[in-house]
C-alpha cells in the first residue's frame, strides 16, 4: 500500500519496484492472493511510466500476466494487460496505433464487458492509454479519449498513474487550443489551471517524478501564449530534468514538443537538433510505432534506417 499510494510523492518512482515485487512474494506465502496480484500491477504501470525500455517492460509485463493469471485475479489482470497492449502497440506498430487490440487485450469486446460488470477503473485505464498512444501519434481522437478517461477517473486516487492522466491531458488540450472556440479555450485554461496547481505542489514535495512535467506543460502554454522566450527556457528546463531523472520518454517528448516550437518560427536548424535527439530517444526507449511516425512526417530528416538527410547516424 505504500509503495502504491505513497512513496512515489516523495521518492523516485523507480524505488517503489523492488519492494512492490517482495510485497507480491510475502502476500503469496501468506495465501493473500489479491495482494499478491495487486503489486504485479502496479510494478508494471510504474516500469512503463518510468521511461524503462519498452522490450523490457513488455517482457515484464507478459511474466506478470501468466502470475495473475494463475492467481484467478481476472479484474487485476484486465488492468494489466490494457497497459501491455498499449506497450506492444508502441513497438509493434500495428496497423491502426490507437486500437487497443492483439494479443493481450481486445478494446472493442472488452470495454462493453467492463461497461456491464460496472468496472469503471477498467474503462478508466483503457481510455487512458488510447490518450497517451492518440497524442503520441498526433491523432485526433486524443481529446475523446482525455474525456472518456476522465469521466471515469473517480477511483484513480493517489497512485502515480492520476499525475500522468493529468499531464497528458493538459497536453492534450494545449495541442487543440489554437483550433479552439474563445468559449471552448477559457474552458481548457480553466483545466488547464487546475491539473497545473496539482502538478505543481507535487513537483515541490517529488521533484524528480513531477517537475520536469510541470515545466513542459507550462512550456507548451507560454507556446500557444505567443511568449516565445518563456517557452524556449521552459523546453529546456523540462527536457535536462527529464533526462537528469532517466524518464527516457518524457525527454524524448520534451525535445519533440521543442522541435515543432522551433520549427513555428521558422528556425529549422536548431527544430532538426532537437527533433534528432527525440528521434533517437524514442529508438532507445523501444517505440517503434513512434519512430516509423517521425520517419513518415519528416523524411526529409529522417530515413526508415534511422539516418539524417546528410547519412549521419543520430546517436
Amino acid at each position: 500500500v505504500f509503495h502504491t499510494l505513497i512513496s512515489h510523492w516523495k521518492q523516485h518512482i523507480n524505488t517503489t519496484l523492488e519492494p512492490l515485487l517482495s510485497a507480491y512474494k510475502s502476500s503469496l506465502d501468506v495465501g493473500n492472493l489479491e495482494f499478491a496480484a495487486s503489486p504485479l500491477l502496479v510494478y508494471g504501470n510504474n516500469l512503463y511510466y518510468s521511461g524503462a525500455e519498452l522490450a523490457k517492460v513488455e517482457a515484464k509485463l507478459t511474466a506478470f500476466s501468466k502470475n495473475i493469471t494463475e492467481l484467478h485475479q481476472k479484474t487485476i489482470l484486465n488492468y494489466l494487460q490494457i497497459t501491455r497492449q498499449a506497450v506492444m502497440n508502441l513497438r509493434l506498430q500495428p496497423e491502426n496505433y490507437v486500437l487497443l487490440r492483439g494479443a493481450a487485450y481486445d478494446e472493442e469486446t472488452m470495454i462493453p464487458s467492463h461497461q456491464e460488470a460496472g468496472d469503471i477503473t477498467a474503462i478508466f485505464y483503457a481510455y487512458f492509454q488510447k490518450m497517451i498512444l492518440s497524442y503520441l501519434m498526433e491523432k485526433s481522437t486524443d481529446r475523446e479519449n482525455a474525456k472518456l478517461a476522465r469521466q471515469h477517473s473517480l477511483t484513480i486516487v493517489s497512485v502515480y498513474t492520476i499525475a500522468v492522466f493529468y499531464f497528458y491531458e493538459s497536453l492534450v488540450q494545449l495541442r487543440a487550443y489554437p483550433e479552439m472556440s474563445a468559449a471552448q479555450q477559457k474552458q481548457i485554461r480553466q483545466q488547464l489551471r487546475a491539473n497545473q496547481k496539482k502538478l505543481k505542489k507535487w513537483a515541490q514535495h517529488a521533484p524528480m517524478n513531477y517537475q520536469h512535467k510541470h515545466w513542459l506543460v507550462a512550456a507548451e502554454w507560454q507556446r500557444v501564449s505567443g511568449r516565445v522566450s518563456a517557452a524556449a527556457e521552459l523546453y529546456d528546463r523540462a527536457i535536462a530534468l527529464a533526462k537528469e531523472n532517466g524518464y527516457l520518454q518524457e525527454f524524448a517528448l520534451g525535445n519533440e514538443l521543442a522541435a515543432k516550437f522551433y520549427l513555428e518560427q521558422n528556425k529549422g536548424t536548431i527544430a532538426r537538433a532537437y527533433m534528432a535527439e527525440a528521434y533517437y530517444a524514442y529508438q532507445r526507449w523501444g517505440a517503434t510505432a513512434k519512430v516509423s511516425q517521425l520517419e513518415v512526417k519528416y523524411p526529409h530528416w529522417f530515413s526508415s534506417k534511422g539516418e539524417t538527410e546528410t547519412g549521419t547516424s543520430i546517436t
